[in-house]
């Protein structure tokens, strides 16, 4: 299995001959304060964001930031739950408790990336 950059654990079954070493595909995306939230820009390159949410019985939201700024309700993680999302280099992606309050922005990197909830 290749594993995530900085630790984390083995996602995915590697594609490769045998003997080769294999490399990482996953890039661990940094958790960013919510003072600030950045908008999405203008971005041409697809990335998959993988979400891994570890802790049980605490569900959270996950919203995509738009071109405003403005937060976009995209989908729910019941705790120790994972989703794979769709977007593009640059875009914001926030992640709430049930309440809403702001746990961390999370900005796709140039490449996929995991997001790990703890």
């Amino acid at each position: 299995f290749c594993r995530v950059d900085g630790g984390g654990g083995a996602w995915l079954p590697p594609k490769r001959a045998a003997g080769e070493r294999c490399a990482p595909r996953w890039t661990r995306v940094a958790r960013q304060d919510c003072a600030a939230p950045p908008r999405s820009r203008a971005a041409e390159r697809p990335v998959t964001l993988r979400f891994l949410h570890r802790r049980a019985g605490r569900r959270v939201k996950v919203e995509w930031l738009d071109y405003q700024g403005r937060a976009k309700p995209y989908f729910e993680l019941a705790g120790r739950g994972s989703k794979t999302q769709q977007t593009y280099h640059t875009h914001p992606w926030r992640v709430t408790d049930a309440e809403g309050n702001c746990l961390g922005i999370y900005v796709a990197p140039d490449r996929d990336g995991v997001i790990i909830l703890e």
